[in-house]
């Protein structure tokens, strides 16, 4: 009488094995091996990301505050952020019209510029960071 499955292999031969366990000829370690890597890097994925959710909370622990009060706070700060920028983006047209208007050409470079390249070199941007500090000092005060 005939076992179903056979007896496996007691020679140690890790070929035999495979194709006993899993029915493949020689490429089954390298099938088994990739299998293999494939679960590491999926698990090593998870970790990492799972890992990051723990600091992240762990931050929000130290701050006191509830995973939906930063995700309001964050909302808070892309809206001035927004704000700002269009407030920067209508200060600037109207800077490069009255500029050029009066025919100051440098001052027309310096908006242009700025407005892409010389961060440091654009009044606008300098403007509103210092109203941003002006604000932030009267928040503290009052």
């Amino acid at each position: 009488l005939e076992r179903y499955p056979p007896d496996p292999p007691t020679d140690g031969s890790i070929t035999l094995a495979m194709e006993w366990w899993f029915g493949v000829g020689s490429n089954g370690a390298l099938i088994l091996a990739i299998v293999n890597c494939v679960f590491a890097a999926v698990d090593l994925i998870s970790l990492s990301l799972l890992g990051q959710l723990l600091l992240f909370h762990i931050s929000l622990r130290r701050e006191g505050i509830t995973t939906y009060a930063y995700i309001v706070r964050d909302n808070v700060r892309k809206r001035d952020r927004q704000r700002q920028v269009a407030d920067a983006r209508s200060r600037r047209v109207l800077a490069l019209r009255d500029a050029r208007e009066r025919g100051e050409t440098l001052k027309v470079c310096r908006l242009t510029t700025g407005q892409y390249m010389c961060v440091p070199c654009d009044p606008i941007r300098s403007a509103v960071r210092k109203e941003e500090r002006a604000r932030a000092r009267a928040e503290e005060k009052g």
